[in-house]
């Protein structure tokens, strides 16, 4: 089945009406020479002129049903009985245009000639109003056609702009969902520099006083908050006193037996310092103090002698102001540890 299109057709519309203005310029030559020849070739192009126009109403009933299946158009029974009445109208035409020139040939002196031809040119008037008329059925079919296609069009661009919207919000959710574990590796990082906590819900919590109570065994002062506890080892350093050396000579026989040394003796004594554990205990953390529990003895350290901090991977070197020695915490968890006395340190900054 042929595959019709609205240009295809407008073409074949314009044949028809270029046909027709040549089937005018054949009836006015026979009007001048009305013969019986001049007639028949006329009346046989005109015939094939009414011919062609139906065929153009068949095209355009077939691109109308065509467009119909394809897109779904609903085509008004106005518009397909209009079609179908051109159609009948022009084939009906193209009949009496053939009877005519049967009919003229019993008349072919002037006179005869001349009325056929007449007849001739009211039939071809019939066929030019009906290709005038499939001129506006092509129209308004495409109008329906191209109404269709712009609400598929419009259909189609929402669709599009659906899926655009649902693809951004997917890339949306993407980036939130790789944001928010960027954040959370980031946040496991940061609390992983502080011993697993992090320092400023610490200071807020305390600040706010919200901070949970930390059972420590201790008196605390006005105003003084504890904020951890660990079990900790305390060392110190230690002096030990080595004494290092040799002697020199010689060994003289004295007889039976006896020898006599004449020599000197030299040697050094070598002071060494070494970090030596002295009592085991609890250390104790607050906004205001160090406090040391052992077994043996009881350390206190106000925050604000701390100058600085060592950590070391089995404790907490902390160094204080008028202290001549080193204070050291062996304990399980020095980073945390270390990160509370920090957090004491700058509790009493602010």
């Amino acid at each position: 089945m042929a595959q019709y299109t609205s240009t295809s057709i407008q073409k074949s519309l314009t044949d028809v009406k270029n046909n027709l203005e040549k089937a005018k310029g054949y009836i006015q030559f026979t009007r001048q020479q009305p013969q019986f020849p001049n007639l028949e070739s006329t009346a046989q192009f005109a015939a094939i002129v009414a011919n062609e126009t139906a065929k153009v109403g068949a095209s355009l009933q077939e691109y109308g049903n065509q467009q119909k299946q394809a897109r779904n158009i609903s085509i008004p029974d106005t518009i397909s009985a209009q079609l179908q009445q051109v159609i009948n109208a022009a084939e009906g035409s193209r009949a009496q245009i053939a009877g005519g020139i049967q009919a003229a040939r019993a008349y072919t002196n002037p006179e005869g000639v001349l009325y056929y031809t007449e007849q001739v040119a009211g039939t071809l008037d019939v066929v030019a109003r009906l290709q005038e008329q499939l001129v506006q059925l092509l129209s308004d079919i495409q109008s329906l056609v191209d109404t269709e296609e712009q609400q598929q069009r419009a259909i189609q661009a929402q669709q599009q702009a659906a899926k655009q919207a649902e693809e951004q919000q997917r890339r949306a959710l993407q980036a939130q969902q790789q944001a928010a574990k960027q954040a959370e590796r980031d946040r496991k990082e940061y609390l992983a520099q502080y011993g697993g906590i992090d320092p400023a819900e610490v200071i807020a919590h305390v600040q706010a006083g919200t901070y949970p109570p930390v059972a420590a065994g201790v008196i605390t002062h006005k105003g003084e908050t504890v904020l951890f506890t660990t079990s900790a080892t305390l060392s110190e350093d230690r002096t030990t006193t080595k004494h290092v050396g040799g002697s020199s000579g010689i060994s003289v026989p004295m007889g039976h037996g006896f020898r006599f040394r004449v020599g000197s003796y030299q040697g050094q004594t070598i002071r060494s310092e070494h970090l030596t554990q002295i009592d085991r205990g609890n250390l104790i953390v607050t906004t205001q103090r160090l406090i040391f529990t052992g077994n043996k003895s009881t350390i206190t350290i106000p925050v604000a002698k701390v100058l600085h901090t060592l950590l070391y991977k089995n404790g907490v070197d902390v160094r204080a102001e008028n202290r001549k020695k080193r204070e050291v915490f062996l304990c399980p968890q020095p980073l945390l540890t270390n990160t509370f006395v920090l957090i004491a340190c700058h509790l009493l900054a602010i």
